[in-house]
């Protein structure tokens, strides 16, 4: 049970480090909107080019930015990420779960929580595959696999994420879910490996989608002559509508997300908890 606490810790502050990423899809989004607007002037002007070839350049760094930060060992940016052990996600935290307060290191990776989480995680056998040890190694399992997915999508504070972090039981059948997901997820990495030399997050798929636009942008701006000729500018035309219609959808998706992060960050505190209750009960008998 002391690793399991130990683990809701660590997930609690790799929430707290996805909630700081959607902040930063978030800045993202604004940049693709200055790009957007800028690209929708017609007829398009070198003025509103060149906003938009600031807004995309700034946009193409930013989703890639824990490449760029993981290169250089740390960035600013990285550095002002804090992922807080006072865990401030409003009243209804109520965190007393913790030994230390304050913010977590620069140096502190999300990767590192995960590999902590999972570092001790076997498969109970024999006599033990009947008892409490069971259920909480599916429990832990369940809350990795989470937190991992988590981490792969939303760029946060964090080292090469690994490809696959769990040894899953495949002939379990609860198992079998976790196995595709882990796949799946894993194969999504190696692509992305393969482009910028490191697999890290930042996976969601709006993310993907928005990068390759706005590099297709970005390579527009560059050599952008007045007046643009017809051709191009209706080529222009449809990817500024797709950037446009990504950054609405985003508007509202990133609100959910971080809203069900929020949820799970709350239902680990109640759960742990519940578990250091039951544990002190224990001992009192």
């Amino acid at each position: 049970m002391t690793e399991m606490l130990d683990r809701i810790l660590k997930a609690l502050d790799i929430c707290n480090a996805v909630v700081n990423g959607i902040d930063s899809v978030r800045q993202s989004r604004r940049l693709a909107e200055i790009a957007v607007t800028a690209l929708k002037q017609r007829p398009l002007c070198d003025g509103s080019v060149r906003r938009a070839k600031r807004a995309l350049a700034s946009l193409v760094v930013g989703l890639n930015g824990d490449v760029k930060d993981r290169s250089n060992g740390s960035s600013s940016s990285s550095n002002k990420r804090t992922t807080s052990r006072s865990w401030s996600f409003g009243p209804r935290s109520n965190v007393a779960v913790g030994g230390s307060s304050g913010h977590v290191s620069k140096n502190w990776s999300a990767t590192k929580q995960i590999q902590g989480m999972v570092a001790n995680l076997v498969l109970p056998r024999g006599a033990e595959a009947s008892g409490a040890a069971m259920p909480v190694y599916i429990m832990s399992s369940v809350m990795a696999l989470v937190m991992w997915v988590l981490v792969a999508a939303v760029p946060c504070q964090t080292s090469n994420v690994l490809v696959a972090p769990l040894q899953l039981p495949k002939h379990q059948s609860w198992a079998s879910a976790a196995v595709n997901i882990q796949e799946k997820v894993g194969e999504e990495m190696k692509r992305k490996e393969k482009r910028f030399g490191c697999g890290g997050g930042g996976l969601m798929e709006e993310m993907q989608r928005m990068e390759k636009i706005g590099l297709s942008l970005l390579e527009f701006t560059e050599r952008f002559r007045f007046p643009a000729e017809e051709e191009e500018a209706e080529e222009v035309a449809e990817k500024v509508e797709e950037m446009d219609e990504i950054c609405r959808g985003m508007e509202v998706g990133l609100e959910d997300l971080q809203r069900q992060v929020r949820e799970v960050f709350h239902r680990l505190v109640r759960s742990r908890l519940e578990i250091v209750s039951l544990l002190d009960q224990a001992h009192a008998i």
